[in-house]
């Protein structure tokens, strides 16, 4: 906005284009991280494509090249995405280098987890396609969930799928036969 100080509109206008085009190519990254870094990016040049527009030193053709510009660039990546494939690869990851190198309680110090009770049970007890199936049902539900066509229905399927999982965590301890969902 340094260039709007000094009456540049076109350079204001060039720069701001270019934050967003920024945004777009860091929200194309894998991670869901960089999504939302992307987001965040194309949000403050948003707030600051507000105060172009109301400052009121453009001119008509300026705002018309600058609003067809704007048309123009391409959406950011998508959210959807960049949930199903690298953040559910990592968690599956994640569990299958726990498979590998369980040791029956090492694993979980290692990630920080040494009072769960969990990290006494031999390698043998635990039931590792439960737990790789069990991450892909639930990733398929926040794929579901992210897939939907307005903000107040991904609200609400949000809302009840963390009621679902809040009571299965703290049902978690008695429930001998878990189920697949």
């Amino acid at each position: 906005m340094l260039k709007t100080g000094s009456n540049d509109m076109d350079g204001a206008i060039a720069d701001l284009l270019t934050v967003h085009r920024l945004a777009r190519v860091i929200s194309r990254n894998p991670r869901l991280l960089d999504h939302l870094v992307g987001i965040a990016i194309d949000a403050l040049a948003s707030h600051n494509d507000i105060s172009l527009a109301a400052g009121g030193k453009l001119t008509v053709k300026q705002a018309k090249v600058w609003l067809a510009q704007m048309q123009s660039l391409p959406p950011l990546a998508n959210f959807a995405e960049a949930l199903d494939t690298c953040e559910r690869y990592y968690a599956l990851n994640q569990v299958m280098l726990m498979a590998r190198s369980w040791d029956g309680n090492l694993s979980w110090r290692l990630y920080g987890l040494s009072g769960l009770p969990i990290g006494c049970l031999p390698k043998d007890l635990m039931d590792w396609d439960f737990m790789l199936r069990r991450i892909n049902s639930w990733y398929n539900r926040m794929i579901e969930v992210v897939g939907k066509e307005s903000f107040s229905e991904r609200k609400m399927a949000w809302a009840a799928m963390e009621l679902e999982l809040e009571k299965k965590t703290t049902t978690a301890g008695t429930n001998t036969t878990p189920e697949i969902s």
